[in-house]
């Protein structure tokens, strides 16, 4: 590798919006767009995009590391896109196999901007499904999360971030009715690995394996608790994830991790080849993450006023002019 350079940004939240159950108290998060020049002049484009509050060395920590020569799993999984993506813009070719591009969940980090109104609007936009980011305090929740599921079609994801303990588990499947609970398609990390209450879970909901993901112990695992492996491309080596599926019988749903737009193009063209070469284990994607963040250069790309993501356009990932144009830092 020739040169490494790196831009650093900041994704602002909507004032409407909470990202996840542990969030930190700041309105702008900090990431990085990294450029790799592979071969002489010739480029491959990632994002690194660190949580702190699930584990990650913060972006400072990252982007010293990244001169050291070293690596942690997010530089590691930047590095690889990177690569994709050059050999992609060697050969002229978008990173998307699909002209019809992926189809999406719509993301719900604030329950009350989702009035009625806006349920109205996303159905005649095509969605078909919501997903709920919820916390411990979902009891001030539920009875709007009941009016969804009683008086629209939509299913419905919910994602706990692994916040609950088993009681709170228990007062939420109390709450809901038999016949709810048909419209809830997973409950995501609903709490803390343990495969004896995940197993209890189960017997109510599909569950969805997420962050816990790094938690189990796979080569003990007879029978998995879940029906779904949650996929983030930027966090995971997607073949790991197939290997598992294909193991454990399970549906893949790849997502963004809240992040830079690159990183959801990345996240999208890893959707559109699984769709192509493992179409069946494929559930409904969730990339559509940019609208919890005030748009920039480069949302415009990703921005879809429905539930399908298409490919942006250049080379590779594409965004050629914009990245392009930054004002790149090269690591000495």
């Amino acid at each position: 590798m020739k040169s490494i350079s790196y831009f650093r940004y900041q994704l602002t939240k909507k004032k409407t919006h909470s990202l996840n159950a542990t969030e930190a108290a700041s309105s702008a998060r900090e990431g990085a767009l990294l450029r790799f020049e592979f071969e002489e002049k010739s480029y491959g484009y990632a994002d690194i995009f660190p949580w702190p509050e699930f584990g990650d060395s913060d972006l400072d920590q990252q982007i010293e590391l990244l001169k050291r020569g070293k690596e942690t799993l997010l530089l590691q999984r930047s590095i690889d896109l990177a690569k994709k993506d050059h050999i992609l813009r060697a050969e002229k070719k978008n990173a998307m196999l699909s002209e019809q591009g992926i189809e999406n969940h719509f993301l719900v980090t604030d329950l009350q901007s989702l009035n009625d109104v806006k349920l109205a609007e996303l159905t005649k936009l095509g969605f078909k499904t919501l997903k709920i980011k919820l916390g411990t305090d979902f009891e001030a929740h539920l009875p709007q999360i009941l009016k969804i599921i009683d008086s629209t079609d939509f299913k419905i994801r919910l994602d706990f971030n692994a916040t609950l303990n088993w009681s709170q588990f228990e007062i939420f499947v109390k709450a809901i009715s038999f016949e709810q609970r048909m419209r809830i398609e997973f409950i995501e990390d609903p709490m803390p690995w343990n495969p004896v209450l995940w197993k209890k879970a189960s017997q109510h909901f599909p569950l969805a394996l997420d962050f816990e993901y790094s938690k189990v112990s796979w080569g003990s695992l007879v029978d998995a608790p879940f029906k779904y492996l949650v996929l983030k491309p930027a966090r995971q080596n997607p073949k790991d994830i197939l290997e598992k599926a294909f193991e454990f019988d399970c549906k893949i749903v790849v997502t963004s991790s809240l992040d830079h737009a690159v990183g959801i193009a990345h996240a999208a063209a890893i959707a559109s080849e699984l769709n192509k070469s493992s179409a069946s284990m494929m559930a409904l994607a969730g990339l559509q993450s940019h609208h919890v963040y005030v748009d920039d250069n480069f949302t415009r790309y990703v921005a879809s006023s429905g539930p399908v993501l298409k490919a942006a356009n250049g080379l590779g990932i594409g965004f050629d002019s914009e990245l392009e144009s930054l004002p790149w830092f090269k690591l000495s």
